[in-house]
This record gives structure tokens, C-alpha cells and sequence, in this order.
């Protein structure tokens, strides 16, 4: 768990700042919004995972930030008033289920506090050494009791602006991959009666970046080279309720979230040899849209016995049409060069539109317990039961038709799938002193199939979920009153 408080002291803000920092993990940035964060080495791609769900899980408060099929991003989360960033190394299938095939990342948001009026106030500024100008952030938190003890209210707004550094010759600007993050979270805090709380969470966050900001080495340190500006944007709404009831054995949760994404994103064909078009572009509007739930009873912690079960669902539909450009006049040229991007589907050349509607189900019992014996070896099992669901309709039209299928129009059947499995977990450790533990783990993860977007008749409509068995043993402590921290791990 990464601690806040170290964090602002390092002046870490965005993922890159943090997620660098930590051991097993590799933070690839494109762009805010559609970077790649691999845990163990555990990818398919060095990009945003786009054609399949990503192998590391991302979370905030317990509410997924990943989608199950071809992604529209994941938000690049703020360290401001967040408790604290988990980061779980191996894959964690039994709790967190698909996508956390290699980890898990999980943001925890402060809740308010029905006891004290509370305020903060955040603001930064920094330059570039390869860019112009001056990179800003300007960040506010209001916290206030509505009712002392019972009801209260926690505000959060966040702008982040991030100075360019990347050069691109084929558009002659400079400094091109400029971003901004704006967004915010509306929470409620409700306890009617003791042991009873009721948490709502509102979080919306838009990024918009001006070029995607990776370099071609060929061309020199910081240039890449694209006949036109390749922008992004990505939308993020969440909302959620979460209830938590204490029981006489047990405390009683259940979620439930809606969540919405959607993403545009532009990208240069020409440097791909798009058949001697002028200013080919691919223009990809996505839009996630899905309702999680989950419900989980968990025994009281810091017995010799402890359990935990629960039950989740998630649906979660996307919608992909990407839309393949070219230039056929002035005016369509403008279209594509602009700030715009979509309106150039009006005006240029559309040599082929492919379109994918996905629509993913993922249903899951699951389970853990752990006993200790003697106060110092501790025997973990668990275990997560899963099916998968999908259903795909494509259509592909124009020359990305005829390439692939020599037809204008490809309007195959629908695509449907499922698939069930089980994700065991198994552990053992023990205290060699009251702060040293020594361990041995094996677990499985996984992450959701899907369809291929191509319609090519060679191809298979579907392909099938992954899967991953992670072994270990490791050692974690602490030395001279917490001044050091020693963990060690070997695994396969």
C-alpha cells in the first residue's frame, strides 16, 4: 500500500509518478488516460491493451476502472485526498476476478468525516526541460458534517495540466503532446443507526491530450513524425453505493455501480503505407457502458478464523466504430489536420468503417478463509467459481471490407461465447518474529475472451479467455523499528 503522505512528499501526482516507484511494476505512458501498467512483466501489448481486456486490474473504492473488451482507457487517478494506492503483485483472481491477471491496482478514496469540518488545497507548478511553458495543477477538497455523527458530505475537484515535449516533424509543431486531467468526486457518508453506514461516490474525469506523446528513435530523442496530429479524449462517470452492516459475526457489504467511458482517439495511417491515400487517418469512437454488483460477508478480523465470501455480477456493453479517413479536398484536409477529428468523417474520403457491438457478462461466487495456528503459521485457501458471457455483432464496410473478405459489406452472424472456470488460491506462512513472516503462494487469474473485430472467414469469431498459474515464496519484514523494510520474493 502506498501511504498518501509519502507521496504529496515526493510530489507524486499522476500514475506515472507513483507506479514507477514501485517494485514489479512497469508503467508504459502513451498518454494520460491510455497508458499500460504491467505488473511482473504479465502483457500482451507495450500499448493500451484495445482489442482485449487488460491483464492488470484497476479499481477505485472496489468499483472497476477496466473494461472486458476492447478498452476506452483507464483513468489516470490523482494522489489528492486518495487514503492510499494498493498494489496487488501476482495475479488476484480469487478476489478481484478478470482483468487481474498479473495484479491488481486499487485506489482508496478518503470517505467523509461526519465529525469535523475539514478543507484542502493543493496547487503546483513546474517547467520542462524539453518543452515551453509551465505545467500546472490547482486542486480543492471540502469536507462538512451535514449532521454531526450521521451525515456528511466530501467534495473533491482536481485540473491537471501537463507541458508538452515531443516534437512532430511531420506536422512541424512543437511541444505537441500537451495534456489536461479536470474532474472531481461528489461522496456521501450516511449512518442512520449504529453499525449501519451508507457511502455514495460520484466521480466524473475527462483527459484530453493534443498528439499522442510517444517518440520515434530513428528521428532523434524527443520527435516523432505523423502527417497529422494524433488526439485523444477520454470521459470516465462513475456512481456507486456501497452499504456496509455490522453484524454480530460478521460485517454485511454490498455494492453496486454504474459506470460509463467513452474515448476518442485519432491515429496516422500514412506512416503504416495506408495504399498511397492522402492524409489517411483511423478514427476510433468507443463507448463503455455497464452496472456492477457484488455482495460480501466478511468475518471480524484479528481472530485465529477468519472468512470471507461473496457473490458478484457485471455487464458491461462496448461499443466500438472505427472509421478509416482520407483526405478528397481542401476542406476535408482542415477537417483531418483540426482540432476536431470527427467532423472529417463528413467530409474526407471514407475507404472503410468497421463497427463492433460487445456485449460482456461475467457472474462469480467466491471464497476465502484462513486459520492460524499457534499465533504464528497461517494456512490460506480460497477460491473464485466464474462464468463468462458474451455476445458480438460486427459489420465492416468499404475497402477494410474488400481486403479482408472481397465484399463491400461484411455483416457476419452474431458471435456468442461462454465459458466457465475456477481461480483456486492456496498459502502458507509463518511469523519468525513479530515482524518478519516468511510465505509460500500459488494462485490463478485470468481475464475475459472476446471476438475479433475482422471478419475475415479464415479467422474464428471468438477467442478464448487467458489464464495464468503464479507460484512463490517470499519474505517480508522490518528492521530497526520500522526504519527499514526488507521484502524479498521469488516466483514462476
Amino acid at each position: 500500500a502506498l501511504q498518501v503522505e509519502a507521496l504529496s512528499a515526493m510530489g507524486a501526482q499522476s500514475a506515472q509518478d507513483y507506479l514507477s516507484r514501485t517494485p514489479g511494476v512497469v508503467f508504459n505512458r502513451q498518454q494520460p488516460g491510455f497508458s499500460t501498467v504491467t505488473i511482473r512483466g504479465v502483457n500482451t501489448s507495450t500499448s493500451y491493451a484495445n482489442l482485449s481486456q487488460g491483464t492488470t486490474g484497476a479499481y477505485i473504492n472496489g468499483v472497476p476502472l477496466t473494461d472486458a473488451y476492447f478498452s476506452a482507457g483507464t483513468p489516470d487517478i490523482d494522489t489528492f485526498d486518495v487514503k492510499t494506492i494498493e498494489v496487488y503483485r501476482g495475479p488476484q483472481g480469487t478476489l478481484f476476478g478478470s482483468s487481474s491477471l498479473g495484479g491488481a491496482v486499487n485506489y482508496v478514496a478518503n470517505r467523509p468525516d461526519p465529525t469535523r469540518l475539514e478543507a484542502a488545497a493543493f496547487t503546483s507548478l513546474a517547467s520542462t526541460e524539453a518543452g515551453d511553458g509551465v505545467s500546472s495543477s490547482y486542486k480543492l477538497m471540502f469536507n462538512a458534517p451535514v449532521i454531526d455523527d450521521v451525515l456528511a458530505v466530501r467534495a473533491v475537484a482536481a485540473f491537471r495540466q501537463e507541458q508538452g515535449y515531443i516534437d512532430n516533424a511531420g506536422s512541424g509543431l512543437s511541444n505537441t503532446n500537451d495534456s489536461t486531467i479536470a474532474g472531481g468526486r461528489l461522496m456521501v457518508a450516511w449512518r442512520p443507526v449504529e453499525g449501519l453506514d451508507l457511502n455514495w461516490m460520484s466521480l466524473y474525469q475527462q483527459t484530453k491530450n493534443r498528439d499522442a506523446g510517444y517518440r520515434d528513435p530513428d528521428l532523434g530523442d524527443l520527435t516523432k513524425f505523423t502527417n497529422v496530429p494524433e488526439p485523444t479524449r477520454a470521459d470516465v462517470e462513475i456512481h456507486s453505493l456501497t452499504v456496509d452492516q455490522v453484524l454480530p459475526f460478521a460485517t454485511l457489504t454490498a455494492q453496486l455501480a454504474y459506470h460509463r467511458k467513452t474515448a476518442d482517439t485519432r491515429a496516422d495511417l500514412k506512416r503504416f503505407g495506408a495504399f498511397g491515400f492522402d492524409l489517411p487517418v483511423l478514427h476510433d469512437a468507443i463507448e463503455s457502458e455497464g452496472y456492477t454488483g457484488e455482495i460480501r460477508l466478511a468475518s471480524p478480523r484479528g481472530g485465529a478464523f477468519e472468512w470471507l465470501v461473496g457473490a458478484m455480477y457485471d455487464e458491461t456493453d462496448v461499443q466500438v466504430v472505427e472509421t478509416a479517413l482520407a483526405a478528397n479536398s481542401a476542406a476535408a484536409a482542415d477537417a483531418i489536420l483540426g482540432p476536431g477529428g470527427g467532423a472529417a468523417a463528413t467530409q474526407g474520403a471514407s475507404w472503410g468503417v468497421a463497427s463492433n457491438d460487445f456485449a460482456g457478462r461475467e457472474m462469480a461466487l467466491f471464497g476465502e478463509a484462513s486459520y492460524t495456528f499457534a499465533e504464528r503459521l497461517k494456512l490460506t485457501l480460497g477460491g473464485r467459481l466464474f462464468r463468462t458471457e458474451s455476445d458480438s455483432d460486427s459489420l465492416v464496410t468499404g475497402l477494410l471490407s474488400v481486403l479482408t473478405n472481397g465484399a463491400l459489406i461484411s455483416d457476419p452472424p452474431r458471435a456468442s461465447q461462454r465459458e466457465d472456470g475456477f481461480n483456486p488460491k492456496a498459502s502458507i506462512s509463518y511469523d519468525l518474529t513479530s515482524s518478519a513472516r516468511i510465505y509460500a503462494l500459488a494462485s490463478k487469474g485470468f481475464r475475459f475472451g472476446g471476438s475479433n473485430i475482422n471478419p475475415d472467414p479464415a479467422l474464428p469469431r471468438n477467442f478464448d479467455s487467458d489464464s495464468l498459474w503464479n507460484y512463490e515464496i517470499g519474505l517480508r519484514s522490518d528492521w530497526l523499528d520500522g526504519a527499514l523494510t526488507l521484502d524479498a520474493a521469488a516466483f514462476m
